[in-house]
Parts: C-alpha cells; sequence; structure tokens
C-alpha cells in the first residue's frame, strides 16, 4: 500500500533527473564546440585579419546553435576598437579570442516549472597574443 503512494513520485523524479543530464551533457557538449574552436584559433591564428571562420568550426554537429566570435585588443588592459593595429610604443599588447556557443534544449518531458524549453550554452576565452 505504501509502495502505491511513493512509486509515481519516484518514477516522477527518475525521469525528470535523466531530463536534467540530458540537459546538462548538451550543454557540454557545446562548451566542448568553444573549447575545440578557441584551441583552433591558436594553432592557425587570424585569417584576413579576424576570426570568422570559427564561427563553423565551433558550430559543427549543432544544426541550430547559435555561435557568436568577439575578438579584441586591449592595450595596458584598456580594449581598443580596431583588433588590427598596434598598440602605442611601450604600451603591452593583449589580444584575446572568445567563442560562445549557444542552443535551446527541448525537455523530454515538459515541466511547468522549466516550461517548453531551456536555455543552454558555453563559452571559451584565449589570449591569442
Amino acid at each position: 500500500m505504501e509502495l502505491a503512494f511513493i512509486l509515481p513520485v519516484l518514477v516522477l523524479f527518475i525521469l525528470g533527473m535523466s531530463d536534467l543530464a540530458f540537459a546538462g551533457a548538451s550543454s557540454y557538449s557545446l562548451t566542448r564546440n568553444a573549447n575545440r574552436a578557441v584551441e583552433l584559433a591558436l594553432s592557425r591564428g587570424a585569417v584576413n585579419g579576424g576570426y570568422e571562420y570559427l564561427r563553423s568550426e565551433a558550430s559543427a554537429g549543432s544544426t541550430s546553435a547559435n555561435v557568436t566570435v568577439d575578438y579584441w585588443l586591449e592595450c595596458n588592459f584598456v580594449e581598443q576598437k580596431d583588433f588590427t593595429t598596434d598598440c602605442p610604443s611601450g604600451a603591452l599588447p593583449f589580444r584575446y579570442v572568445r567563442v560562445t556557443v549557444s542552443d535551446v534544449y527541448y525537455p523530454m518531458f515538459p515541466a511547468y516549472l522549466f516550461g517548453s524549453t531551456i536555455d543552454i550554452g558555453g563559452s571559451a576565452l584565449v589570449r591569442v597574443q
């Protein structure tokens, strides 16, 4: 008799945890794609003065992922507008590349609290100079 009361709760708990695990695995996959893209930025470098080619590299394996590639130059820790320029004499140059991948996860069992979709994403940042 007691099992009849608790079994539906346990089943819903297990289904919810498995759905949450799938969302976490999908988010980890997006982070892994972003990490792979910034590793490519280190090995390949800038192409035509930019890193826009990383967009296609980071979206590999995901058909609907939104990929944002940001790259900027800092001279003495002050962000500059143009990535390709040089810093003034005596200033320390720092060039960075950030890849952000975002997607939407559709739960197997949509719940009232979480809604019908969950926004997931991952990002990676690397200093290239």
